[in-house]
């Protein structure tokens, strides 16, 4: 496990990027390298994958939970390795699977009552499984229809066919299932503010947009998929634990109302206004930088036209007399000092 001295510490999303794209370890998490994955993957496929593989798999090489005769529970299954292949990024319960061994019985179950056998489960999990991989080479919008068409028969959690796809096409999808298997995408998406109608969509269509933020990136265009699924999920992490303050410029009549508002658009810097960040407010009177205060962003609504918008609360306004609230005030009060100013 890697090891250091130093806790990570980074102020932006931008600065994490480059700290990360020097330093893969810099999360301080024991993790599957590139090369690793690579061969995990290569041998994941070449066991499972396959049509006529899936339709000849039995139960005892599907499921999870089994016990050989000496009472070992067996891991060289479907669902165990590709647990292990994906644990970077993915966290999944046995009934994910739709079937598992269950001890101490050592006898297979089933969570649907959609099916009322077991082997009928089992039938329909190889059925979805042979179906996602028809579906690897369409658009993220048909795979996103289809998914939702199979929703009302699967026995298999969403979540797993998701990492099915990305196993099967590496350089195309991410290792981010989203739900409860793993970061929601919605929190992966406001990691790069972006928009309320990209949030709402299916997984496979905020994917898509992730990997158009990916692209699009002079430094992470250059990382592999897999690379990119891992990052995102720990700068998730990293700043839902390590909240920053941004500052932003706020003026008075076009900037929202002080305190409880602000209206701001895209540009460099605003995928730092994220919930539960601080927020300092300044403006310019004539050429002197002054401070209006400090709030918390209770929430942040990026909309596809540009004009984006946040709730502030617990605002704490500077330089107010004591009867004065701070929306009574047309401009901030406050300068930086004259040693900061020097600085």
């Amino acid at each position: 496990t890697p090891s250091k001295s130093e806790p990570l510490v980074a102020t932006s999303l931008e600065e994490l990027i480059k700290k990360y794209n020097d330093d893969r370890d810099c999360f301080t998490k024991k993790r599957i390298s590139d090369v690793e994955f690579n061969k995990m993957q290569t041998t994941f496929v070449g066991k499972y994958l396959d049509q006529k593989k899936i339709q000849a798999m039995k139960a005892e090489e599907y499921a999870t939970g089994q016990k050989d005769s000496g009472g070992v529970i067996i891991k060289e299954t479907f669902c165990d390795e590709l647990e292990a292949v994906s644990k970077n990024t993915c966290r999944f319960t046995d009934q994910a699977f739709g079937v598992w061994w269950k001890q101490p019985d050592n006898k297979l179950w089933k969570i649907t009552s959609q099916v009322k056998t077991v082997e009928d489960a089992f039938n329909q999990i190889k059925h979805d499984l042979g179906m996602i991989l028809s579906l690897s080479d369409e658009s993220f919008e048909s795979i996103s229809e289809s998914m939702k068409d199979m929703m009302d028969s699967s026995v298999l959690n969403n979540s797993v066919l998701t990492v099915v796809l990305f196993l099967i096409k590496p350089d195309k999808f991410l290792l981010l299932p989203g739900g409860r298997n793993g970061t929601k995408l919605g929190e992966c998406l406001s990691l790069f503010g972006h928009t309320d109608e990209n949030i709402k969509k299916h997984n496979m269509l905020m994917q898509e947009k992730l990997l158009e933020i990916k692209q699009q990136h002079h430094i992470m265009k250059d990382w592999s998929n897999f690379d990119f699924s891992y990052f995102v999920q720990e700068a998730v992490e990293f700043f839902n634990k390590n909240k920053r303050y941004v500052i932003c410029k706020f003026t008075k009549e076009t900037s929202g109302t002080i305190g409880t508002s602000y209206n701001f658009n895209q540009d460099a810097g605003s995928e730092e206004i994220q919930e539960g960040n601080k927020i300092i407010f300044y403006d310019f009177v004539g050429e002197d930088l002054r401070f209006w205060g400090n709030g918390k962003i209770i929430s942040a609504k990026f909309n596809e036209s540009g004009t984006h918008n946040a709730e502030i609360g617990s605002f704490e306004g500077v330089g107010l007399t004591q009867s004065q609230e701070i929306t009574e005030l047309d401009e901030p009060q406050v300068s930086v000092s004259e040693k900061l100013d020097a600085e």
